[in-house]
């Protein structure tokens, strides 16, 4: 056989795993040998015996009944302990691309992406250093010759895509200042900042102004992110008073202060929530800046305000058509 140029990867003895990539044509008795120093014993002989014996693997193709079969040996000491032949449904098969995994205590064989061997062994041992070669009989020579160590073996680790998926934007949503308003056709958008058309208000029954504490309320932010900044408002200080607060952006790269300033602009304006009930308005949307010009009857009191819609109830049975509109007061 002749030896592929491309040799040991010093594979460490604390992974305890290895992969090995390679591609080649298809001949008719060309076998590919990987050769190692790994030691094994073989299924059913005592786990606690002294001598171990080094793993070979070889593998070659043949064609039967027009289609392609894979065909996977290991060897102990250069002795067959086991050997399986697998159909690749694929007829006509020009190019091979093999993946064989060295687990701790097991190796498998993948053709074109397809499972086709798996052999357990009783117990493996890896030297300090390891070696494994890659050997071919015939001319021709593989190609993309790849090796790997691996930090943890398994074939496979399957992960909950929708709870991933979902963590991710519960750290987005609460590390960052994201407003999350309702689209058509069940969609959401996520938004730092949005401001929709200006309404004017129409009709008001009632008119009513809430002011509530807010924990996110700071005049002097410090912001710790990937390095420190400071993040001053103005506003909260002549409206509140001096407030300190820490804000962790700690997965932010960049634009932290800036996300800070919308965080405190947005504790700011909540601190202001005006309640309004009207005549039902189907040009509203959460976002849009709902503009208030009116005379209170009975006191005659002159109310102008404008505030950023959070939240829309309508209610149009039996010949009432009201709204409920909650929001929180534009900032100037």
């Amino acid at each position: 056989m002749t030896e592929i140029i491309y040799d040991s990867s010093s594979l460490s003895a604390a992974y305890g795993g290895a992969e090995v990539f390679y591609s080649y044509r298809n001949i008719s008795g060309l076998v590919i040998k990987l050769v190692s120093n790994i030691g094994a014993l073989q299924q059913y002989l005592d786990p606690n015996a002294d001598k171990f014996f080094t793993i070979d693997t070889t593998f070659t193709t043949f064609e039967l009944n027009g289609e392609t079969h894979a065909r996977v040996q290991v060897l102990l000491n250069n002795v067959a302990v086991d050997e399986s032949d697998f159909p690749l449904d694929c007829p006509n098969l020009e190019i091979i691309n093999n993946r064989i995994i060295f687990d701790k205590a097991a190796i498998s064989v993948y053709t074109n992406d397809k499972w086709v061997y798996t052999y357990a062994f009783v117990s493996s041992i890896w030297p300090e250093t390891t070696e494994i070669k890659l050997k071919v009989s015939g001319a021709d020579v593989p190609i993309n010759i790849v090796y790997v160590e691996l930090a943890d073996p398994r074939e496979a680790v399957y992960i909950d895509y929708e709870a991933t998926t979902d963590s991710a934007i519960q750290s987005i949503i609460q590390q960052r200042p994201v407003q999350i308003y309702a689209e058509v056709g069940r969609a959401n958008t996520f938004t730092y900042f949005i401001e929709r058309e200006q309404i004017p208000a129409h009709h008001l029954f009632s008119y009513e102004e809430q002011t509530q504490d807010n924990n996110q309320l700071s005049s002097d932010g410090l912001v710790y992110y990937r390095d420190v900044g400071v993040s001053n408002s103005t506003l909260t200080a002549e409206q509140v008073g001096l407030i300190t607060r820490l804000y962790r952006l700690s997965e932010l790269d960049n634009g932290a202060v800036q996300a800070t300033k919308r965080i405190q602009q947005l504790a700011l304006e909540q601190r202001k929530i005006i309640k309004v009930s009207a005549r039902f308005d189907p040009r509203l949307e959460i976002a849009d800046r709902y503009l208030i010009d009116t005379i209170v009857t009975g006191t005659n009191r002159h109310v102008t305000d404008e505030i950023i819609i959070q939240e829309i109830q309508a209610n149009l049975q039996d010949g009432s058509y009201v709204m409920n509109i909650t929001g929180r007061r534009k900032l100037p």
